[in-house]
């Protein structure tokens, strides 16, 4: 008698680092769903503060879950994780917008981080078959400094921001360094590649905490009353589950290669927002915000294409994002 085979032997294994982030919980949770055998990395998988959040979904969804001890800035650092794996997403990246020395904290580490995950990722070249990038629309274009009279595609670059200025600047050459690396290295190591470039994401939160500049500060601002956002940076918007699920579908549709805008096409203002807000929400208290009139700023037609993306609305993300903030009292709501 052949030997009996469980489903998740055969199931893909797939990595996922910096598993407590926003997104990177997001594309667990769907990777687990579909009963994928996940291993997440983070720096201590001991820490229960940080993880509890990630150890509920495996308890309560299909797919195994296993946590890794891994670090962007050690080589070999993510040779278990990748030991054996079918996909490789590579969420993890380094955004302290608060650096004082953003060359070295932001855009090298970003550099030696991927060098280091695709170190793990050549030694088990037999097995991976695609890796995902999450890079970013600033590696597209420059948020706040590009021309807004056209519309950018995957073909485009951000040329224009410096390494050593820092903040959001720092982040998109970080970016477009890391994703020129990974195409060098894919390469080089025989194994698919895919880049998601996201703009700013929201929609609705499962970690408690660790949640990132999107969540613990813009997010937070808006649900706490404030409109005195970056308005250049929050212009594009797109939800996190349309982000994680562009991922998989990356990873699994054999002819997905290359970059993919995944956005929203139009500019939504802060006033837009509040807008809906104080609709959703007519007890609570909300500021205005700048306005101004939508503009499409990006074609995003080669993911609608080549992944079938239909994007979740605008409206609708951001409500989930509210009261999953409330919920977990990330934001305090400010009654009227």
């Amino acid at each position: 008698m052949a030997p009996v085979v469980s489903s998740s032997e055969l199931a893909p294994i797939s990595v996922v680092t910096g598993a407590s982030g926003f997104l990177a919980t997001e594309l667990i949770k769907q990777l687990l769903s579909k009963g994928h055998n996940v291993r997440g990395t983070v720096r201590d998988p001991a820490a229960s503060a940080k993880t509890a959040h990630l150890r509920a979904l495996g308890d309560a969804l299909p797919g195994t879950l296993t946590l890794v001890a891994a670090d962007l800035s050690v080589p070999g650092s993510f040779d278990n994780a990748v030991d054996g794996a079918t996909y490789v997403f590579h969420v993890a990246t380094p955004a302290d917008f608060e650096s004082k020395d953003p060359q070295r904290e932001i855009v090298d580490a970003a550099v030696e981080g991927t060098r280091n995950v695709f170190g793990s990722v050549e030694k088990s070249r037999r097995t991976v078959q695609k890796v995902v990038i999450t890079s970013s629309i600033v590696a597209v274009y420059n948020l706040f400094g590009s021309p807004t009279n056209r519309v950018f595609t995957e073909a485009d670059w951000n040329e224009e921001s410096k390494p050593d200025a820092g903040g959001l600047e720092s982040y998109a050459v970080s970016k477009v360094l890391a994703e020129r690396v990974a195409t060098e290295l894919a390469d080089k190591a025989g194994v698919g590649l895919v880049h998601i470039n996201p703009s700013w994401i929201l929609g609705p939160v499962t970690p408690p905490i660790g949640v990132g500049f999107s969540v613990q500060t813009i997010l937070k601002t808006l649900f706490e009353g404030g409109a005195d956002l970056p308005q250049p940076a929050i212009a594009l918007k797109v939800d996190v589950r349309d982000v994680a699920l562009a991922h998989i579908r990356g990873a699994e549709i054999p002819s997905a290669k290359g970059r993919y805008i995944i956005s929203h096409e139009t500019t939504t203002s802060v006033r837009t927002l509040t807008n809906i807000l104080k609709k959703r929400f007519p007890g609570l208290k909300f500021g205005d915000g700048e306005d101004f009139p939508p503009q499409r700023v990006v074609d995003t037609s080669k993911a609608r294409k080549e992944l079938g993306l239909q994007l979740i609305p605008l409206e609708e993300s951001l409500v989930d994002a509210a009261l999953t903030e409330f919920q977990l009292g990330i934001a305090t709501p400010q009654r009227v």
